[in-house]
């Protein structure tokens, strides 16, 4: 049963004086109640205060304990999304009621006829992932995010979509660097910035154990200094644009080993579940910590009464520790045959052995994307004991 659940878990703003800040809150769903099948999971990864003087509350949800949502809304008048916020893509996408693959129904769709602020591009695009591929062709039209106006955003208009379709969002955000391939389109980031709703800078506020509807919030354009003890944020550079990616100094198991010597190259990605890395790595970690001598594609099992006792597994970033309890790195999934415990780290061996730090590092810190500085920092939550050395 754990192995049905794998599939769906591992897919994939206050003036200075007047600097304006837009906050995005993150809601939670339903909890899982039943398992829904490991291959499902693992085929998502993607290849897997200041308080406001203006702007508004875009609050994050959580599918499932896996996918952390919001809304946005597209056209006008404003044709509301579910959408995850990505900083895995710069590429931004919506369903369009043009599509008609099994994947698109039960969904939200855009109609652009609907909306007075349309302007069609008609430019024709095809993104292909680990579980399958989108196509659609661009189109233009305001996004409203948190209360700003962003007018004239380029976005996907998605017609042809053949994986995922039981999953609850509608799009995706994309708040990584500019890609390449699409030098011609802004990211909202850069409209953000660009049309004077703030600085290129944003933050997560991921909860974990969340029992109601807030999971947390994107703020974009600074910090919360209500949810961060802002003098624990420790930065790091970006060492690689487009993924937010930063190096890691080594990686290690209280009174185990260490994996990572050396350093290692992560991606620091808000659409992801897991903490991923090479499989060797994260095979010799998995079993420090207590887990199954087999993983079930990459994922091993935990006992589910160790959790309080399991060793810290320690994260060194730019010479900081970021330490992570049993309770931070085990995920706990319900079935009809009971509960299962899952350890929060998987292998799988990606390019150059590059590391993804998904929700089951994110959650345990507050985490700035600063693209201004070309840097991401990680700070304390309040009330929580989660950096182990501040120097």
């Amino acid at each position: 049963m754990a192995s049905r659940f794998l599939n769906l878990l591992v897919f994939y703003f206050v003036m200075e004086g007047q600097a304006l800040l837009t906050r995005i809150s993150l809601n939670k769903g339903r909890e899982i109640s039943h398992i829904r099948g490991l291959e499902r999971h693992l085929k998502i990864l993607k290849s897997q205060r200041n308080r406001l003087d203006q702007g508004g509350i875009v609050y994050l949800k959580d599918y499932e304990n896996i996918h952390y949502y919001g809304e946005i809304g597209l056209g006008t008048p404003s044709q509301r999304f579910k959408v995850l916020f990505d900083t895995g893509s710069s590429n931004s996408w919506i369903l369009s009621n043009k599509c008609q693959d099994m994947a698109c129904r039960n969904h939200r769709k855009y109609s652009s006829e609907k909306s007075s602020t349309f302007t069609k591009n008609g430019t024709m695009v095809s993104l292909q992932y680990a579980i399958g591929r989108l196509k659609g062709f661009l189109s233009t039209d305001n996004l409203e995010l948190a209360g700003m106006n962003i007018e004239n955003q380029t976005f996907i208009e998605v017609t042809k979509k053949n994986f995922a379709c039981n999953t609850l969002f509608d799009g995706i955000v994309g708040l990584g660097y500019p890609s390449p391939a699409m030098r011609d389109v802004s990211t909202p980031i850069q409209n953000i910035f660009q049309q004077g709703h703030g600085h290129c800078v944003f933050s997560f506020y991921l909860k974990s154990n969340v029992s109601d509807n807030n999971a947390g919030e994107i703020l974009f354009g600074g910090i919360d200094e209500e949810i961060v003890e802002k003098t624990t944020l420790r930065y790091s550079p970006v060492t690689k644009k487009h993924h937010w990616q930063i190096a890691i100094d080594r990686v290690t198991v209280d009174d185990g080993p260490s994996v990572c010597d050396g350093g290692c190259q992560a991606s620091v990605d808000t659409a992801t579940s897991l903490i991923v890395g090479p499989i060797g790595d994260i095979h010799r970690i998995n079993i420090a910590v207590g887990g199954d001598t087999r993983a079930i594609s990459g994922v091993h099992t935990v006992d589910c009464d160790s959790i309080a006792s399991l060793p810290a597994v320690i994260f060194t970033i730019n010479g900081q520790d970021f330490q992570l309890k049993g309770e931070d790195y085990v995920f706990k999934v319900t079935s009809e045959d009971g509960i299962s415990c899952l350890s929060g780290f998987m292998g799988m061996n990606l390019p150059n052995n590059t590391w993804i730090l998904g929700h089951t590092f994110i959650k345990n810190f507050y985490t700035v994307f600063d693209m201004d500085e070309s840097r991401i920092g990680f700070g304390k939550l309040k009330n929580e004991q989660k950096l182990i050395k501040v120097e």
